[in-house]
């Protein structure tokens, strides 16, 4: 059987259960929040074509309500938010970011951006993309047009070998770097790939921050935890036939059982 014929058969299967879980309520009041890179025509998996995304966003906006990031992190603090809802973010910032400028207007959304401090030493190894940055400028006309702005490290480092100095300059050092830079205030930090541990956490705290985001699965619940809010990190492998199964509660729980059994792995092996 021919691989794309499996991942149909794979799509098609969390969209009954999707359907299911919206038949006894369990997408209803979801609060997800997506993690997207570049639009751009280039091949690296995190880049998605701005067909591709114009298309992703006309479908969520059929199925949830675009929110802001103050709506998103209000959860945490008791607020009730009559869903489904998506918050969009964006890291790293490439600068063809611009090209969907309009569209973001076009739909009333408010996304969340996450930047690095000194663009200009980025580790493009660990960017795994070459391309242009968001400039300062253009960084000021997205905020003065409703998009937050957070801090995604200095340099995007490797997390993982970063020792305590390191750290804490790529974290506490990058926001004040940047609140310097732009003149507002940085309440949000995106961990470079989504690797951060206890260190990382503490450094997060200090620094002032309101929560911090990484990649792990799942939706906002008050009960989420404010320094590690999962995001579902969309890339160019992904069907727009997923959406909006894709970030539902439902595929997070049908995951949790196919991840512990390794159901699709064997499913795909056979």
């Amino acid at each position: 059987m021919k691989k794309e014929t499996l991942y149909s058969i794979k799509r098609n299967t969390l969209s009954g259960f999707y359907r299911i879980g919206r038949l006894i309520g369990l997408n209803k009041n979801m609060v997800s929040i997506l993690c997207y890179h570049g639009i751009s025509e280039n091949s690296e998996k995190y880049s998605l074509s701005k067909k591709s995304f114009e298309k992703q966003i006309e479908k969520i906006s059929k199925h949830a309500e675009f929110i802001s990031m103050e709506e998103a992190v209000g959860v945490l603090n008791g607020a009730k938010i009559k869903g489904p809802a998506v918050l969009l973010t964006f890291d790293d910032v490439f600068a063809n970011l611009m090209e969907i400028a309009p569209l973001i207007r076009k739909y009333d959304i408010k996304p969340a951006i996450f930047i690095l401090s000194d663009p200009e030493s980025a580790n493009k190894t660990e960017l795994n993309n070459d391309e242009k940055l968001l400039t300062v400028e253009e960084i000021i006309a997205l905020h003065k047009n409703g998009w937050t702005i957070g801090c995604h490290s200095a340099t995007h480092a490797d997390f993982s070998i970063l020792n305590q100095d390191e750290a804490k300059k790529q974290i506490i050092g990058s926001k004040l770097r940047i609140e310097n830079k732009l003149g507002i205030k940085i309440d949000y930090f995106a961990y470079p790939k989504g690797i951060f541990n206890e260190n990382t956490i503490n450094i997060v705290k200090e620094g002032g921050y309101k929560a911090a985001f990484s990649a792990l699965p799942g939706c906002i619940t008050e009960k989420s935890n404010r320094w590690i809010l999962p995001r579902t990190v969309i890339d160019s492998s992904h069907h727009i036939d997923e959406f909006p199964t894709v970030y539902s509660q439902t595929n997070f729980f049908i995951k949790k059982i196919t991840d512990r059994f390794k159901i699709w792995d064997r499913f795909f092996n056979v």
